[in-house]
């Protein structure tokens, strides 16, 4: 009962919607945090790389037909610079054409904590090492701050993404669909 009202609480002040801003989703972790592997929400799923430069949630905004290339990697084949964020594997997807998207880089993500000192970037609770790497902002679910324990001098901050679930199916399972016009 006591997790249904938190819930409920949340979502009327709207931390739990995942299309408001998510510079209201920053949020600040004490320093007897959880490890890092806890705060990873969804840890099946894996990163999304546009152009081998822009971090993003998922697919939904890539126009099919705009899509020059798809490679996933597994394993011991994903590039130097994605090796810390690819637990569950990377699909980076190159474009035909160049990505217009709003984005921020890590650093600027720092400044608009307004952090100052060293500070290390998790996404989705592992360790991102490139800070090349940009992050497409309707991709931000929230932004966690951890700031250091005693004996540590480095203020980690976790970034979520928006995942997206599949789109749901109105008809039964069963159905048949048939393409046409039937009716000639």
């Amino acid at each position: 009962m006591r997790y249904l009202w938190l819930t409920s609480l949340l979502l009327s002040l709207g931390y739990l919607n995942s299309w408001s801003s998510w510079a209201q989703q920053a949020t600040e972790v004490p320093a007897t945090a959880p490890t890092p592997d806890t705060v990873r929400h969804d840890n099946s799923s894996p990163v999304y790389v546009l152009n081998d430069r822009f971090i993003v949630g998922g697919l939904w905004d890539v126009v099919p037909a705009n899509i020059a290339e798809i490679v996933v990697y597994k394993g011991g084949e994903v590039p130097a610079r994605l090796r810390s964020v690819m637990s569950h594997g990377v699909v980076s997807v190159n474009l035909k054409k160049r990505f217009k998207g709003n984005t921020k880089s890590l650093a600027a993500i720092q400044q608009w904590l307004k952090l100052r000192g060293p500070v290390a970037f998790q996404l989705e609770g592992q360790p991102l090492e490139d800070t090349g790497l940009r992050i497409v902002t309707d991709a931000i679910a929230g932004i966690d701050v951890m700031r250091p324990s005693v004996g540590q001098s480095t203020t980690v901050i976790n970034i979520r993404l928006v995942r997206t679930n599949p789109r749901p199916t109105y008809h039964p399972p069963g159905t048949i669909m048939i393409r046409g016009n039937a009716s000639q």
